[in-house]
């Protein structure tokens, strides 16, 4: 007889036996059962827990295939979930980015200084500009006195050192003697100059600057917001390379001498 056709009932009743200390012989002269039936039934019920193994198997098979179905579902679920939309990620741009830029304004700046030098005239007060110097001024422009010479001797290796950016043509108080230059009483601008007068600009507030014009320069590929938020980005990397420079210039004059 078939094992799937023997009833729970007489399948139960072996195992139960079995459970109560009988032996497989005694098992199978209870229930009426042959040895080799009783045997598998008990065997079965030891490895699967159920005397039918046929059963088990199914039962096994339907948990696995649920297993692999809710896996399936959830592989396709996250694929299904969109991307979470925001602002991208922020390039990672070299640190020589905006530090070339930097060096190359106080390289120009320098180069214009020396080219204005040796070309333009003297420099007069904005109020005198249409007046032709006379000869006493005239002289005393190329002969500077003893006192300015001492003055800019005592000048600090640092300010002198530092290439100078073309001269401000602003009327200034001659009270400040220390401050001037010689050739038309005016300060000559230094690069520490430059800093703190680009640390200035950039600390203005940028309300008033017409992005939507930028963003019209560039035919619309960078919105107005966006140019904003990077001129920000910019300006503080702008900020960082001055003091770069200047501390990279600072410690090559000092390995030189």
């Amino acid at each position: 007889m078939p094992l799937k056709k023997i009833s729970e009932k007489d399948c139960w009743f072996v195992i139960g036996a079995h459970q109560a200390g009988a032996t497989e012989r005694q098992c199978s002269e209870l229930s009426g059962l042959s040895k080799t039936i009783t045997h598998n039934i008990i065997t079965n019920f030891k490895k699967m827990g159920s005397p039918h193994a046929s059963s088990m198997s199914s039962v096994n098979a339907l948990m696995n295939s649920t297993d692999k179905k809710r896996k399936l579902k959830d592989t396709e679920g996250s694929k299904d979930v969109p991307r979470k939309r925001g602002r991208p990620r922020k390039p990672i741009e070299a640190p020589f980015f905006t530090r070339s830029i930097v060096r190359e304004v106080f390289t120009q700046a320098k180069t214009d200084q020396s080219v204005y030098d040796n070309k333009s005239p003297a420099i007069y007060p904005l109020d005198r500009l249409n007046t032709p110097p006379t000869d006493e001024e005239s002289q005393r422009h190329c002969s500077p006195s003893p006192d300015k010479d001492a003055k800019r001797r005592r000048r600090s290796i640092k300010e002198d050192m530092l290439p100078p950016t073309p001269r401000s043509i602003i009327a200034l108080d001659e009270s400040d003697d220390e401050l001037y230059d010689d050739d038309g009483g005016h300060s000559l601008w230094t690069m520490e100059d430059d800093k703190e007068l680009l640390e200035h600009v950039f600390g203005l507030p940028t309300k008033n600057i017409k992005w939507k014009a930028v963003e019209t320069q560039f035919d619309d590929r960078h919105l107005a917001k966006m140019c904003c938020e990077r001129w920000d980005y910019l300006k503080k990397q702008l900020i960082k390379d001055i003091h770069h420079v200047l501390n990279e210039q600072q410690q090559q004059h000092d390995g030189e001498t």
